[in-house]
């Protein structure tokens, strides 16, 4: 399906970045009630084949949560600067988790800022050696394999994918129709 947008619905950062970092604002800070979106692909768009849709490289968004949390954020996966920073305001400063690196997993500092401008750092981590990605692969495999054997929970689950889901279509939708997008919570939430 070619959106009228002018960009591909596959690939690019809404499948490879939006769907991880949308679940983790979910468990964060709640379900999403409605989100307001726009989509580039001006960086893929060099790379896809004459007369072809381009995915999208970057999405900038702004959603809100059933607890009333507005959230800003800014994906992109076409960035020259290979850094992963988050900065969330808290009620006494801000929480700037970041890497300056280019591993996704390893290498992430948590720093409180307070509201007098101290920072206290936390969980310092440095690179590892080889595939960052194995260990939590590794862990979220073993945790499966136990919730299967236990009959317990799992998360994420098929329903946080689907949440997830959900609100990636509201992103392509709020970008074709330059509107915010109302987002249903499913009950058992």
């Amino acid at each position: 399906m070619e959106l009228e947008a002018g960009c591909s619905p596959r690939g690019g950062v809404l499948a490879m970045l939006a769907p991880h970092v949308l679940h983790l604002i979910e468990m964060l800070f709640g379900p999403l009630t409605q989100i307001a979106a726009q989509l580039d692909h001006r960086a893929t768009e060099t790379l896809s084949p004459p007369g072809a849709f381009a995915a999208a490289d970057t999405v900038d968004f702004v959603a809100q949560t059933t607890q009333g949390t507005t959230i800003r954020a800014s994906l992109s996966n076409a960035a020259t600067e290979q850094t992963h920073e988050w900065r969330i305001a808290v009620a006494d400063g801000m929480v700037l988790v970041r890497n300056p690196s280019i591993d996704p997993v390893e290498g992430f500092t948590f720093t409180h800022v307070g509201p007098d401008g101290l920072e206290t750092r936390h969980g310092e981590a440095g690179a590892a050696a080889g595939d960052s990605r194995v260990r939590p692969v590794l862990r979220l495999a073993a945790r499966f394999i136990a919730a299967v054997r236990s009959g317990a929970q799992v998360s994420p689950n098929l329903s946080d994918a689907a949440s997830a889901q959900r609100a990636v279509d509201a992103i392509l939708l709020s970008d074709r129709t330059s509107e915010p997008v109302a987002l249903t919570v499913p009950r058992h939430v």
